[in-house]
């Protein structure tokens, strides 16, 4: 089964999803997706400084979610962000074994 393939907001890559981690709208706000999955228009970026600081300069959650978004403190969505790509990752790994 072939893996879906993404781009990332921040470098522009495209990698596989698994590798990203899911964004989502909620009202103005930008959160980390529960589980890689939310209803409504959705974002990826990379679990890394470099691409959210380049998303953030870049506008493209604006664009992304094709509205003006309110940003969290960065530290606290890079948290979230790091927390969901490990929660990902180990799903990752219980469904290989």
């Amino acid at each position: 089964m072939p893996v879906p393939a993404r781009t990332c907001i921040g470098c522009r890559a495209v990698c596989q999803a698994g590798d990203l981690v899911r964004l989502a709208a909620a009202g103005d706000r930008v959160i980390v997706a529960p589980g890689g999955q939310s209803a409504g228009r959705g974002a990826w970026l990379h679990p890394s400084r470099d691409c959210f600081f380049a998303a953030v300069k870049a506008r493209a959650f604006a664009r992304a979610f094709h509205r003006s978004m309110t940003m969290p403190a960065a530290e606290e969505f890079m948290a979230a962000l790091v927390a969901q790509a490990a929660h990902a990752a180990r799903r990752a790994v219980s469904q290989s074994e």
